[in-house]
This record gives C-alpha cells, structure tokens and sequence, in this order.
C-alpha cells in the first residue's frame, strides 16, 4: 500500500524535531537531510546523534525512508577527484549512508543540482565515478543509492550504465524534470525499470518548487501519477512541497490530493 511522507527540510524544523512535525501533519514517513546529522556531532559522537533521531521515530511512530546529504549540491559530485570538495563530498556520502544504516533507512541519494548538476560527458563520468564509489560503500549494508538530477532520460541511462552496480537507482521527482525542460510522465514512463520505490512529490509556479498545491502548478503531475498508477506503484510518495510556517496547512491539502489520486481514501 503507497505511504505518504516528507522531506524533513520542508517542515521548518531542524533535528529530530522534524519527525515531531511531520506526525502532527499525517505523514508516516521522512527523508532526513545527512547534514542535519552532522550539525549533530554525528563523526565524533556518532551514538549520541543516532539515538536523538531514533527515540523521535520510536516516539511519533515516523519511520526514515531515506538519508540524503544535502550539502552535495554545494560541493558538487563533478568536483575534480582528490580536491577539498570531493572529499567533503566523500565524507557526506559516508556519514549519510552510517545514519541509513543506524536509523533503518533502505535508501541514501545524492542530488546533483547547483554545483554538482551533470553540464557534459566528463561532468557526467565523474559522478558516475562518486557514485559508484557510493555504491561499493552501500552494498555490504544492503542500501540502494539513487542519483537525483537534471538529466533528460538518456543521460541517465548512460549515468547508470556508467556506474554498473546493481543497487544503483534515479530517485524520480514529479516537478524536477519539468523545470529542466523534460516531459515528466514520458521520463517517468521510459526510466520506470530503473526508479527507486520513492518517488518525491512537488509542484510549482513561475519555476519556483514547492510553492503550489498538488495539481495547481506547472508539473503535470496527474500525468506522472496516472504512470505510476498503470506500473502499479505501492511505494512511498514523499512531499517535498512547503510546509513551514504559514504553510503548514497545505500539508493536509496535499495528503488528501494524494488519497485520491491512488486511490487509498
């Protein structure tokens, strides 16, 4: 049965605090932001960092789906190998996929927007190379790593064919592709083999994300459910709209748009 969750940095909280949130909104499940682990001493105090974020999901009863280290996107995957920033981007990955494993999360992604998006062919094999690294580091611990990117559907088939591991995945956002000019539901459709089972779910205006409800921005997004919906997808749909602040009544909105849609109302 599909479940709904959300991205912890769309609730306006920090730390555990955002699983608290997310139960108060209705959401079951979260993807955790790997720097929030590391604003908590995760490296030098490891046991102590893991133990805050697992009482709050043993507390609220909201599971983490997925770890992503966030500050990739500033580093950037492309960073020549040996500099600074692809060891910063190293040290991330590793301390995102101890907090997967530590707090039962099955999947780990790592984004390539702002500074890490994929501009040619040697930007595209250098991050195949991180995140087959990624891959290899996952794969003891039985962990999927998706790639999530402004790519059109080739490229991210030459980006996986580039990586070669078999716990390899694209993690599928239904307004992304849309905002780098892609067909979303086409792209959904044509990468469907190669997609993790969670799928974040936004929708925008003006090019911005996140600031529309379910339906009422630029995504197209009933076209991208209606292919999920034909695959039979029984995943998790993970909200990455707005929530913080004035915001937060969206929430419910947004859930009861995705109740209907799959059709588990």
């Amino acid at each position: 049965m599909v479940a709904f969750g959300v991205c912890g940095w769309s609730l306006g909280r920090s730390g555990p605090d955002q699983l608290e949130r997310a139960a108060e909104l209705g959401f079951s499940l979260v993807h955790l932001d790997g720097d929030e682990v590391v604003r908590g001493d995760w490296l030098p105090d490891g046991p102590a960092a893991a133990a805050a974020f697992a009482d709050a999901a043993e507390r609220t009863g909201v599971g983490i789906a997925a770890v992503s280290p966030g500050r990739l996107n500033q580093l950037g995957l492309t960073s020549p190998d040996g500099s600074e920033e692809a060891r910063a981007c190293q040290q991330s990955i590793t301390v995102a996929v101890a907090a997967a494993v530590t707090l039962g999360a099955r999947l780990v992604f790592l984004p390539s927007f702002r500074n890490g998006q994929i501009p040619d062919d040697a930007g595209l094999r250098r991050t195949a190379e991180v995140v087959r690294w990624a891959c290899d580091k996952a794969a003891d611990h039985d962990l999927l790593i998706a790639t999530e990117n402004t790519l059109d559907v080739e490229g991210n088939l030459r980006l996986l064919a580039e990586v070669g591991r078999p716990n390899a995945r694209i993690l599928l956002d239904t307004l992304n592709p849309a905002l780098w000019g892609h067909d979303v539901a086409a792209y959904t459709e044509s990468l469907w083999l190669h997609l993790v089972d969670q799928v974040h779910v936004k929708d925008g205006r003006d090019g911005r994300m996140g600031n529309a409800a379910l339906g009422d921005g630029q995504a197209g997004i009933e076209e991208t459910v209606a292919v999920l919906r034909a695959h039979g997808f029984d995943g998790s749909l993970i909200s990455e709209n707005e929530y913080g602040g004035w915001a937060a009544g969206g929430a419910t909105r947004d859930i009861a748009w995705l109740t209907r849609a799959f059709g588990t109302a």
